[in-house]
């Protein structure tokens, strides 16, 4: 148990090395690895094929769904010292393994073409020999390497640890009358084993969706920013809120209202953390006459998409249920004890604002009558009740500044051709010093007209205000006045047409009405970037 905390304390701080994340993408891996089966199992070494489909939350951090079998697996007794007058009944069988469960998989960013990951999972296995059938509840953990084979390909090799109860007696036996001293030995000796079984996978991931971040323009950058969570850096969240819990029929449990609420943190658009307290009401009623049972633990949160709109949400997690001395349960006469419990769901949480959300989720939540977890061992022994919770969600963090990247993007190329008119209005000095020296008038005088145009609109080019809204529609009205609204590319285009059209020949400085008129234009018409002698007239109606 102590190594899985470490290795979940790992794939948070690998989420948190870096925290910037480009957007939601999918990714689809077929695998193959060779596995080692532990000595106690009874089958022989052999490969397993199968394939994975993930979700990609950012660049470091993936959710990822399982499955895989086997291919032409037999049972063995490997070193099982079986007396000699017996152990010619044993028979060896076909046996047929196949898994299917989720995984997280984290990402340490290294900067090369070869980066690491973790890997934390957990799902069902099931074993096959002949008509016999048994179900194991396995825990996974794996370390591996990434090999970059394109923008959007990824070559995996990894190691990788499954461990799971069985008693392998079963594999073992063998249906003869014939054979019932065989088995006696076998069930003499032979029980349940906790079993460490070890692979080496390789699989070929393609990615499907989302943005390469090493693909950004600056631009795609600045509109990133400004279309983040409205935060800079993580952000501390306050949720309070109620549950309801259908518990399994087979407990002694009350179906029941509860009240508390999480505190915990995102780490960024996508990946939050929260710790959560829960205290069950009487009489199956919203009250605040609380009952004797409380949950406490702790959730992941994978957000599937950015935070201005509607999100929805993926969570995982689980703790531990107090059931207290005095709980009165469905049977009065009968015990009911507290324990851990595992559960997950999904969610949608609607922004009413930068600092304010409301929340809702369905949950399935797993217990068991076993005191330590760590002795299941089938689905047999999990009971299976249904939660669902609501709330609001206060975020509380260093607001960013929304506008502020973009207004630098722009203010960096407009910089950028101011230097190039100062660069050349210096070189115009030169050849007007030389013109007098040399008492050229007449071109002296065409230098002049041409140092004062460069100057003039190296002036309208700093003065010009970039007043511009970019989202996905082309227009919409507030107010009765209309906001322009462009893709990103239509925005770069327009900003290389209001610096490059600076150049073009000036008669007067503009007004700030006929340059707003003049950037209308271009918006909706894709008119020339010219300047008028006269004011130009121009209304855009409200659409």
């Amino acid at each position: 148990m102590k190594k899985i905390i470490y290795l979940s304390l790992l794939l948070i701080i690998s989420i948190h090395v870096r925290g910037q994340v480009s957007n939601i993408s999918l990714n689809v891996t077929p695998t193959a690895n060779y596995t080692w089966w532990d000595n106690q199992l009874f089958i022989e070494n052999g490969p397993m094929v199968g394939g994975m489909i993930g979700i990609g939350l950012g660049r470091n951090l993936e959710l990822r769904g399982i499955y895989e079998r086997s291919l032409d697996l037999k049972s063995t007794l490997n070193d099982l010292k079986v007396p000699d007058n017996i152990v010619d009944k044993f028979n060896s069988r076909e046996v047929d393994v196949t898994r299917w469960g989720g995984e997280f998989k984290a990402n340490i960013p290294t900067g090369g073409s070869i980066a690491p990951y973790l890997t934390l999972g957990t799902g069902v296995q099931k074993l096959k020999f002949e008509e016999l059938k048994q179900e194991q509840i396995y825990l996974s953990a794996g370390l591996g390497t990434k090999f970059n084979l394109g923008d959007r390909v990824t070559l995996n090799l990894e190691g990788k640890l499954h461990a799971f109860n069985l008693d392998p007696s079963s594999i073992l036996r063998v249906d003869d009358p014939t054979g019932d001293s065989f088995n006696d030995w076998i069930d003499n000796n032979i029980s349940n084993e906790r079993m460490m079984n070890w692979s080496l996978n390789v699989g070929i991931q393609f990615y499907l969706g989302g943005k390469n971040p090493n693909s950004y323009t600056a631009l795609d950058r600045a509109l990133e920013r400004q279309y983040s969570n409205g935060f800079t850096g993580p952000r501390f969240v306050i949720e309070p809120g109620g549950a309801y819990i259908n518990f399994d029929g087979d407990t002694n449990l009350r179906d029941t209202y509860l009240l508390g609420g999480a505190v915990g943190f995102d780490l960024n658009d996508y990946v939050g953390i929260r710790g959560f307290y829960y205290r069950s009401t009487v009489d199956e009623k919203l009250s605040t006459d609380f009952d004797k049972l409380a949950l406490y633990g702790g959730d992941f949160i994978a957000r599937l998409n950015v935070s201005r709109g509607v999100v929805p949400y993926i969570s995982v997690g689980g703790g531990y249920m107090n059931v207290y001395n005095s709980y009165v349960g469905e049977a009065p006469l009968l015990p009911t004890s507290s324990g851990y419990f595992a559960k997950g769901g999904l969610g949608l949480s609607i922004p009413v604002s930068r600092y304010f959300e409301i929340f809702g989720a369905a949950n399935l939540m797993f217990t068991t009558d076993k005191e330590d977890p760590a002795d299941l061992e089938s689905t047999e022994d999990l009971k299976k009740h249904t939660m669902f919770n609501a709330g609001l969600k206060f975020n509380l963090g260093k607001a960013a500044n929304a506008d502020k990247a973009l207004n630098t993007y722009v203010d960096e190329r407009v910089d950028d051709r101011t230097l190039m008119y100062e660069q050349r209005i210096n070189e115009l000095k030169k050849e007007l010093d030389k013109a007098y020296e040399e008492n050229d008038s007449v071109k002296a005088s065409r230098l002049i007209d041409e140092k004062r145009r460069l100057e003039t609109e190296m002036v309208l080019s700093a003065d010009n205000q970039r007043v511009m809204t970019t989202t996905a529609s082309p227009a919409t009205v507030y107010g009765g006045n209309t906001m322009i609204r462009l893709t990103p590319q239509e925005l770069e285009s327009l900003v290389d047409q209001v610096v490059k059209g600076v150049g073009k020949p000036t008669l007067k400085e503009e007004t700030p009405e006929e340059r707003i008129d003049r950037l209308e234009r271009i918006i909706l018409g894709g008119a020339p970037t010219t300047y008028n002698q006269q004011p130009a007239t121009y209304i855009q109606q409200p659409v």
